[in-house]
């Protein structure tokens, strides 16, 4: 159990970094594109070379899993490419503690378009999760527009790619 502390910790901690060093690059570059596609990279070599060692035995004789696995990485790109647009606008602390405003969109995205019936206690978490976010941000500035659109799509992105990341675990067999 600790192990797992200690592993969660660490991985806020490094996202919490990278999301420094992404808004640096976005700022020094002014491209977002361009780390769009380095990190990318970087991901996919990493993960080809971890695939053989996770990989599920028999992943590969079936294929059911796939369209679930596109669609997964789609809204993750289209999350991950309107996140490095929204860290042109937006400093990256404040951009990031916004991302809790993707749990209102994930809901509303599960109930209007799946159909997914949400209790009345989860919809107290995703309110509180809101909340949260908003209070977070009161020390900085007004955002601008392009911002608040720029971190909308971030949001939408980013929920396709967990609802479709979820069907696509439970296409694994």
């Amino acid at each position: 159990m600790i192990t797992g502390i200690l592993y969660g910790l660490a991985a806020a901690f490094l996202q919490s970094c990278s999301y420094v060093f992404s808004r640096n690059f976005v700022v020094k570059h002014a491209d977002p594109i361009h780390l769009m596609i380095y990190s990318q990279v970087v991901m996919g070599v990493f993960g080809a070379l971890l695939l053989p060692l996770t990989a599920p035995p028999g992943l590969f004789g079936h294929a059911d899993y796939v369209l679930p696995v596109v669609l997964c990485a789609a809204g993750y790109l289209a999350g991950q490419g309107s996140f490095f647009m929204t860290l042109r606008e937006l400093e990256a602390s404040r951009a990031s503690s916004l991302l809790g405003v993707k749990l209102v969109v994930l809901a509303l995205i599960n109930l209007a378009v799946f159909g997914v019936a949400i209790s009345a206690l989860q919809w107290l978490a995703v309110i509180l999760c809101m909340v949260a976010a908003v209070m977070m941000n009161f020390s900085g500035g007004q955002m601008s527009g392009k911002a608040v659109l720029w971190l909308f799509a971030t949001c939408i992105g980013y929920s396709f790619s967990d609802i479709y990341g979820k069907e696509a675990v439970f296409h694994i067999r």
